[in-house]
């Protein structure tokens, strides 16, 4: 059997087709390897490749190719004959890649330069190239081999690989090496070789995204026609802003109008280098940027603008770009006036959980715990004493979950009457109040709409709006006052109060079902006298925040962490207030005392009139009587190591006294102290003798004799006796 032209065969092997084979007629043999490596990257294994120039390889018989690929006319015609006139024959067509492009792109405009090729006619073709491909801002000289004159004699030279021929006057060489095959011409050799199907791999689709386009191309023209269509999908996210259209070689294709006031008439900037125009980064590497650019800001025209490039793709395959353009200040302006009405609103959540400062153990479990159930819409309820920083907490809870970029809606419901807080809370139907907005108003929990609503102090809330309360975060619905029609709402609820709501529930002022649907995830910040460990921290850190820097003597160090902050972190931040405004970079003892003498004339006048008010003694460490350094020592120990429990300590001494030097058992202690209305286990008060007889301020009997004060004990007990901090708290519990 007869196998055609297009098939091998033997014995052991299968009939297979034969691979086509391409002749290259140049006029120079490095052309021709040059342009069978190109051809092999795109037919590795479809094609066979012989080379015919005219000074290595001339032909001298027959040949045989089914396709011939024509670099050299005039060689063409020399050898044709040797092939069958039925062979078709493709004239190769060149172009510049991005690289090579951007080479005579970056020649600065206007300079005169020298085009240097291996023949008159090559110079000719390499310049109408350049000009094809937009690059019109150089003057061209053509390489010729008869002498320049004195009055033009280029600096620059631009050349195709071919620098051993430029002139020695030449200062510069610009040498882009050989041109490539452009995409015309490698789509007419696949579609005679019927090898069409290879243009769809990824082999063609990249070596397309490498390539200028010509203007009066194929290519060009379905570049054009691919941005058209994409640009309307990419419009839809740059809504508002100045858009400029450009090309894959960062030629302005259009812009619309916002963009025209600023760089100017579009009929002046359409054919214009966007990176010349506007130069950063990312309009210079138009080519390199794969995903859309961050904003850079430049200036133009003595105005600062921001620019930001988002290529266009199809099929993977970069077709142009859109260049956002906006004035800075009028962006900034705009930018502004939206944070304005946002924060006049009050719906913006501005703590992160890094903003609470803590090294207590307990603390940072607290803040462990919020974290990990932020990530949740479960409803959050915070306890704890007023000043521990239950609303910085919320907006940490809020930050740090899904919806930390929608509204954060706080509200604290002791602040209103009953009636205003549900109108601010629900909002309310057109006619229903006279005298107000037409059209009604939109509540809070509406306006929170999926983001969260921090409801502070829910203990003061009335019984009737926490039935209003509870079907929202049952139903999750809004009913406005004087409406008819319920609207869904997805938000999340915080709330936080310093009350025991089990007491108020016990007295019937809060709803039990309303406790239990808030409070699914518990969190109670612990006081600062709690957190001893976090004084100094604390202490240091708002200081900072208010750019002083301070250093205590041991005694201040000792005073502070003894101090019991009633009102735990917001009253050490007044005290760092305070101290800010006092000419002061040491602090000492006598510094602390001063701020609480303050405290005490404001708060505590006694029996004399406002303006009759008398200076009370500021409070030392040892009062009434006389010690030696040995014992004010022990006594400084003492109070550091009681830090936080002043008061049961006063209690238990107290009993001490009461014994006039007779030793008092715990029972007894423990009796008297409930008689007072307290309450201390028997455990705690045997603790609390310890301590006490091991800084020698009680004395243990032997046997069942019981404990006895001691001088140094009745010292420090009226030291603690005229604190005024413990008189307020004393009078706070007795009331």
């Amino acid at each position: 059997m007869a196998l055609d032209s297009k098939t091998r065969s033997s014995k052991d092997q299968k009939v297979v087709p034969m691979r086509q084979k391409i002749a290259i007629i140049t006029g120079a043999a490095r052309w021709g390897s040059y342009l069978r490596a190109q051809l092999m990257r795109f037919f590795p294994n479809e094609v066979e490749i012989d080379e015919y120039n005219a000074d290595e390889n001339p032909l001298r018989e027959p040949a045989d190719a089914d396709l011939l690929l024509i670099a050299a006319p005039i060689v063409y015609h020399s050898v044709r004959g040797y092939f069958s006139p039925s062979t078709p024959a493709v004239h190769l067509s060149t172009t510049l890649t991005m690289h090579q492009y951007k080479m005579v792109r970056e020649i600065r405009a206007g300079a005169q330069v020298l085009v240097v090729n291996d023949s008159e006619s090559a110079v000719i073709s390499t310049i109408s190239e350049l000009y094809e491909l937009g690059l019109t801002h150089l003057k061209y000289y053509p390489y010729t081999t008869t002498p320049v004159t004195s009055e033009v004699r280029p600096s620059i030279a631009i050349t195709p690989g071919e620098s051993w021929l430029v002139p020695d006057y030449v200062d510069e060489i610009v040498d882009i090496g050989s041109r490539v095959i452009d995409l015309p011409c490698l789509t007419e050799i696949a579609i005679y070789l019927g090898l069409e199907h290879l243009l769809k791999g990824d082999i063609f689709s990249k070596y397309s995204s490498e390539l200028c386009v010509k203007k009066n191309s194929l290519s060009y023209l379905l570049d054009r026609s691919r941005a058209v269509s994409e640009v309307f999908l990419s419009l839809t996210s740059t809504l508002g802003a100045g858009l400029v259209i450009v090309d894959r070689m960062g030629l302005i294709q259009d812009c619309n109008d916002i963009a025209a006031g600023i760089i100017g008439n579009r009929k002046n900037v359409i054919g214009k280098q966007i990176g010349q125009l506007l130069p950063c980064q990312p309009t210079r590497e138009l080519e390199h940027i794969t995903h859309n650019s961050d904003t850079q800001l430049i200036s133009f025209n003595n105005t600062a603008v921001s620019v930001r490039v988002i290529p266009i793709k199809m099929h993977d395959v970069s077709c142009g770009a859109l260049v956002s353009i906006n004035s800075f200040e009028e962006n900034e302006r705009r930018q502004q006036n939206l944070r304005r009405q946002i924060q006049k609103k009050g719906h913006v959540a501005k703590w992160n959980f890094d903003d609470i400062i803590t090294v207590n153990s307990d603390m940072l479990a607290l803040k462990i715990a919020a974290e990990k159930h932020a990530k949740s819409n479960a409803t959050v309820l915070i306890t704890g004493e007023s000043g521990t920083g239950k609303e910085v907490l919320a907006q940490a809870i809020h930050n740090a979950s899904d919806r930390k970029d929608c509204p954060f809606v706080s509200l604290n419901c002791a602040t209103l009457p009953n009636e205003l807080l549900e109108s601010a809370l629900f909002g309310y139907e057109e006619g229903v109040f006279t005298g107000v907005r037409k059209g009604g108003k939109i509540g809070l929990l509406e306006l929170a709409a999926t983001g969260t609503v921090f409801l502070d102090e829910i203990g003061d809330m009335d019984l009737e709006l926490q039935a209003r309360i509870l079907r929202v975060l049952e139903d999750r619905d809004i009913l406005r006052i004087g409406g008819d029609t319920a609207y869904p709402v997805d938000i999340r609820v915080i709330a936080a109060t310093n009350q025991d709501l089990w007491d108020l529930m016990g007295k019937g002022q809060f709803r039990q079902d309303l406790y239990y649907r808030l409070n699914v995830i518990p969190l109670e910040p612990i006081p600062l006298r709690q957190r001893t460990d976090d004084i100094l921290l604390l202490f240091r850190h708002f200081a900072k925040l208010k750019d002083r820097t301070y250093t205590l003597s041991p005694e201040a160090e000792a005073y502070l962490v003894a101090y019991p902050w009633y009102g735990n972190i917001r009253e050490l931040l007044n005290w760092v207030e305070y101290l800010s405004l006092l000419d002061l970079d040491h602090l000492e003892l006598k510094d602390m005392q001063r701020l609480l003498h303050v405290r005490q004339k404001r708060e505590q006048p006694g029996p004399h009139s406002a303006d009759e008010q008398v200076e009370a003694p500021a409070p030392t460490l040892v009062q009434k009587v006389e010690l030696n350094p040995e014992q004010e020592l022990t006594l400084q120990r003492f109070y550091v190591e009681i830090a936080g429990g002043e008061l049961h300590y006063y209690l238990v001494m107290q009993t001490l006294i009461r014994g006039h030097g007779q030793g008092v058992g715990r029972h007894t202690i423990f009796t008297d102290v409930r008689r007072e209305g307290y309450q201390l286990s028997e455990i705690e008060i045997r603790r609390i003798v310890q301590m006490l007889c091991r800084h020698q301020l009680a004395l243990q009997g032997s046997g069942r004799t019981g404990a006895r004060i001691t001088p140094l004990g009745m010292a420090a007990f009226e030291e603690m006796r005229g604190n005024p901090c413990l008189k307020n708290m004393l009078n706070f519990l007795d009331n």
